[in-house]
């Protein structure tokens, strides 16, 4: 439930992301966040006021992720 809980956190904070890109720099931009996702770190490193809410979303989500498989994986043994 936990994990669950992430991977809809981190689905929905990569959408914002991509949204907050087009937004500010267009098409190109977003093309290369879909074929090279090293472009949408650098985004967010250039244009931090308006990537820094998304990217933390989703690495809260990630991190929700790890904790519900240690904790599923600790009681399935």
């Amino acid at each position: 439930m936990i994990m669950l809980g992430g991977v809809l956190i981190s689905f929905v904070a990569g959408i914002s992301l991509l949204i907050a890109i087009y937004k500010k720099s267009g098409v190109l931009w977003l093309a290369g966040s879909f074929f090279f996702p090293i472009v949408s770190f650098v985004w967010v490193c250039m244009n931090w006021e308006e990537g820094k809410s998304p990217f933390l979303k989703s690495l809260l989500g990630s991190g929700l992720c790890i904790v519900g498989s240690v904790v599923s994986a600790a009681f399935a043994s």
